[in-house]
C-alpha cells in the first residue's frame, strides 16, 4: 500500500484585513497569475485554519454539488461531544465532513458558530472558492479541503439569538 502524503498549511490567526473587496489583492500578491501560469489551486491539500469557527453553510466551502469542502470542524468550545467514542481529544465536538454534508442538504444546524466572524474569514482568505461572490473573491488555495479547529481565549458575547461563549481554557 502507498503512504498517504499531505501537504498541510496552517494559518494560525491571520487578519481579515488581508480580504479586498476587489481583485487589488489578488494582483498584489500575483495570486490570478500563478494560478494561471502553474494551475496551483490547493488541489489535494487540507487547510486547516485554527481561529474562532467558520460557517459551514458559506457558498465558498461547499462544492457545486452540495458537498461540503470541510472535512473537520473541532469545536474545543462545545464539549457535548467530548465522550464520543469517535473523539480521541476527550474534549469538545467534532462534526464530520458526512455530518456537515448531512447538516447542508437537510438544512438542518449544526450546533457550532463563528460567534464574531473572524474564524470565518480566515478559511476564506485561505480555501474560500469563490461561490459566494461568482468567482470575483477567492481564497489563496480555493480547491483545497478544510480543517476547521474553533478556539478562542476569550469568549464572545450572546447575540443573534446564540448564547454567550465561554473562552476556552486548558
Amino acid at each position: 500500500m502507498r503512504p498517504i502524503i499531505l501537504n498541510l498549511l496552517f494559518l494560525i490567526f491571520t487578519t481579515p484585513l488581508l480580504l479586498a473587496q476587489d481583485t487589488t489583492l489578488f494582483d498584489e500578491i500575483r495570486l490570478t497569475q500563478t494560478i494561471t501560469d502553474y494551475g496551483l489551486t490547493g488541489k489535494g491539500t487540507i487547510v486547516a485554519v485554527i481561529d474562532r469557527g467558520i460557517d459551514y453553510r458559506h457558498p465558498d466551502f461547499i462544492n457545486p454539488d452540495g458537498t461540503s469542502r470541510i472535512l473537520y470542524i473541532v469545536d474545543l468550545l462545545n464539549n457535548s461531544g467530548a465522550n464520543d467514542p469517535n473523539n480521541p481529544l476527550g474534549r469538545g465536538t467534532i462534526f464530520t465532513n458526512a455530518q456537515i454534508t448531512q447538516a447542508l442538504q437537510q438544512n438542518t444546524p449544526l450546533d457550532t458558530r463563528d460567534a464574531v466572524g473572524h474564524g470565518h474569514v480566515t478559511a476564506g482568505i485561505a480555501a474560500g472558492n469563490g461561490r459566494g461572490s461568482n468567482g470575483a473573491i477567492i481564497g489563496i488555495a480555493p480547491e483545497a479541503a478544510i480543517i476547521s479547529v474553533k478556539i478562542t481565549g476569550e469568549g464572545a458575547p450572546a447575540g443573534g439569538g446564540q448564547p454567550a461563549e465561554e473562552p476556552f481554557n486548558f
